[in-house]
């Protein structure tokens, strides 16, 4: 008996097309010679749509949904300079209200779209100071966050596998993945050099 492997065919199996628009506004105000702010708007939405192909290039139902993300963040930072400059305090923060949805997805008709919408705070701080002429002491402490994925935030989908009905639903109350980062460190600088010594820390909560 004779045996023939056939050539392996290369083909696309999946793709994903994300369309990204947005806007930024920012603007900032001196109040007096040592204090300034800047405050911002940030509006951004991303649309990602999923194909998958079978080998003969025909399409079928993709793994992940269709599904939107819209972003509206408001932000501000105040900075002070004290004592001359020789100290420089600022203090900020970010508001960020995110909604997540998956949409109708041709072909996949096993799936129910749904919606959620969550809001995030992250605030800020940070000082340096001047110790002796051209040495600063400095350290800074945020918060950041990841949002999980429209797949674990919304939509339910059910599929038979073995004869079992296996069901993946998004959980909306999905908490973001946040990070708090801290660093202090030394800086020196004079007309002929410029050195900076930092220590980092970040945590993970999520």
């Amino acid at each position: 008996m004779l045996f023939r492997s056939l050539p392996f065919l290369p083909y696309l199996t999946f793709e994903n097309e994300v369309t990204w628009r947005g806007a930024q506004l920012r603007d900032a105000w001196r109040s007096s010679r040592g204090n300034s702010l800047v405050i911002g708007l940030d509006y951004d939405h991303a649309a990602l749509v999923s194909r998958s192909f079978a080998r003969t290039g025909a399409a079928q139902a993709p793994f992940s949904a269709d599904s939107n993300k819209k972003t509206i963040g408001l932000y501000g930072e105040h900075t002070f300079n004290l004592r001359g400059g020789r100290t420089i305090f600022s203090t900020g923060g970010r508001v960020d209200r995110i909604s997540v949805d998956t949409v109708d997805t041709p072909l996949k008709t096993n799936f129910v779209p749904s919606t959620t919408t969550f809001t995030v705070f992250n605030p800020s701080v940070g000082v340096k100071q001047e110790l002796v002429p051209g040495l600063r002491a400095h350290a800074t402490a945020g918060r950041a966050f990841v949002p999980a994925d429209a797949s674990a935030l919304t939509g339910f989908t059910t599929n038979i596998v073995g004869g079992r009905t296996q069901i993946n639903q998004g959980n909306p109350d999905l908490k973001p993945e946040h990070s708090v980062s801290f660093d202090a460190g030394l800086e020196w600088l004079s007309p002929t050099t410029h050195a900076d010594v930092t220590y980092f820390q970040t945590r993970v909560d999520d």
